[in-house]
């Protein structure tokens, strides 16, 4: 379940660096809501554990700051 985690936070980054558009934060908002809803259900992993909230929002934030740390690097790098 960690690497479906681990490979949506590197997915958002990726769409992030691909774009390069603010309106890509919407992605992460997204994405991160999903992967939960879907471990609630069962369909990948064995459900959600205690303080699930808390995991759920710490991934949201990084996600969140890791997506929009690769839109200013690639605006960074593209003005160059």
């Amino acid at each position: 379940m960690e690497a479906a985690f681990i490979a949506a936070v590197v997915g958002c980054a990726f769409v992030g660096v691909l774009v390069g558009r603010w309106w890509v934060l919407i992605v992460p908002l997204v994405v991160v809501p999903v992967l939960y809803i879907g471990s609630d259900q069962g369909l990948w992993g064995y459900g959600l554990g205690d303080a699930w909230q808390v995991a759920m929002m710490f991934v949201l934030t990084f996600a969140l700051v890791i997506t929009a740390a690769a839109i200013s690097l690639r605006r960074i790098v593209w003005r160059r």
